[in-house]
Order: C-alpha cells, then structure tokens, then sequence
C-alpha cells in the first residue's frame, strides 16, 4: 500500500459505482409481465446484460397471504420482496422470493479489466428503525443462478467495489452495548474483503480497529483510521477502491 494510501479516499470518485437514480427507468413494459392486481411493484430497473439481451429488473410485493388480501395493511411495506428478472428478448422471467423487504442501492459497474458490465444490488430487511440487516447480491445472467449473495452488512457499514469488479472491501461499525455506545457515537470497525472467483466468494479478515472512529463522517474516520491503524491496511490496495457513501 502506498505511505499516503489516505489520499485514495475519494467520497466524490464517481469512475467506478453509478448509483440507482443514474439507471434508465424502465418504460411500462412491465405490465406486459406482472399481474399487477397479484403483485404490487416496488422498484423497477432497466438492464442491458453483456449479452445485449434487454432485462427488466422489478422487486414486488405478494399483496395477497394465501387467500386474504394484506397489502392494505400498515405492515405491507414491510413484508418480503419478490425478484422478477424478466428477459425481453424470450420473455422468460426468472422469479425469486428474498428475505429482504427494502431496496436499497443498484450498482452498474464496467470492469477496468475486460469492459464488461456487473451489476449488483443491495437489499435490507428492517422492521422500521434506524437498524437494519442487508445482502448484496451479483446479477448473474449466464445460469439459473440469477441472484448469487456476496456478503450481508448492517447500517453501520461502508463497502466499496475495487476496478475490476471482482472484489469487495466491507468496512464494518461494531456497536459495542457493553461500553453503552449510541448509535451515532464512534465505534470501532472490522474490514474484510469479499473475492469473487467462479464458484465461491473468497472471504478475508484484516483485523478491527484498536480505536473508535467517527459514524456520522465515515469518510473522515476511513482516513483516521488509515493513519492510525495502518496495519490493517498493509496488504490492501485502497488505490483500487472507491467508496460511496451507502
């Protein structure tokens, strides 16, 4: 790792990660696919996978349990999401029901390595409050596989992908109860690193930190903790990373 690797740091770098509201929103064509009087639509995305093949992208809600209507129940904003990945050029659609009730982030990602594009999505299950536990998932397009988890993470964690688009660092806030933190008090953090290779997600733990850094700037504790900790970061090229505040 470079002496100055805080420099690479770089909350505005926008080269790598486009977020949701960057994607083109979809047309109604969905219709075509979805009984909307079943299902209620959350979130639609359109995608152009490498095969050029168009895709649409829709979360729903089963506004139905069983026979008895609920989505006219306080609650049904928070009940599972449904994943439709619905092909238009065979009109397949690929269905998955989650765990998770909310969406949270899309990424569209064009590897620095071959120029291809990955795309991945970041869901979470809250009940409402401030805490919540999330999945990131990769868009897979080539299998029945459609939806492959890479790591879960909590609302005090910070991710970022590195240029190839093979690899995760997740930077994790421990909120300590013993020591009586808040929410919104520092904490201290654990960094790993999630690898995509073929088959299988390659997991790597770099240590916590000794200190407690800020959870309301990240990116100022992230350069604290950089200069402070700088052994945990020894073997991490963070010139290859961008992070985006989640």
């Amino acid at each position: 790792m470079n002496q100055d690797s805080s420099n690479n740091v770089d909350s505005n770098s926008k080269d790598t990660i486009k977020k949701e509201n960057s994607i083109p929103k979809t047309s109604l064509e969905y219709f075509n696919y979805i009984d909307t009087s079943r299902f209620f639509v959350d979130t639609f995305l359109n995608l152009k996978a490498e095969s050029l093949d168009n895709y649409l992208l829709v979360l729903v809600r089963d506004r139905y349990k069983g026979d008895t209507l609920i989505s006219n129940d306080e609650w049904f904003s928070f009940s599972p999401l449904i994943l439709k990945l619905i092909n238009t050029s065979n009109k397949k659609v690929y269905t998955e029901k989650l765990k998770d009730n909310q969406f949270l982030q899309f990424f569209e990602i064009i590897s620095s390595k071959d120029n291809s594009k990955n795309y991945f999505i970041a869901l979470i299950n809250t009940g409402g409050g401030s805490g919540y536990e999330g999945n990131l998932y990769k868009l897979n397009f080539d299998n029945n596989n459609k939806l492959k988890p890479v790591f879960d993470y909590g609302e005090l964690s910070y991710f970022a992908v590195n240029k190839e688009a093979n690899e995760w660092l997740v930077i994790h806030g421990i909120w300590n109860f013993e020591e009586k933190e808040t929410h919104f008090e520092d904490h201290r953090y654990e960094i790993e690193s999630y690898k995509m290779l073929n088959d299988s997600i390659e997991k790597t733990i770099f240590g916590k930190t000794k200190y407690k850094y800020s959870s309301m700037n990240f990116y100022m504790g992230l350069k604290e903790m950089i200069k402070k900790e700088p052994e945990l970061f020894k073997s991490i090229d963070l010139s290859q990373f961008s992070f985006k505040d989640n």
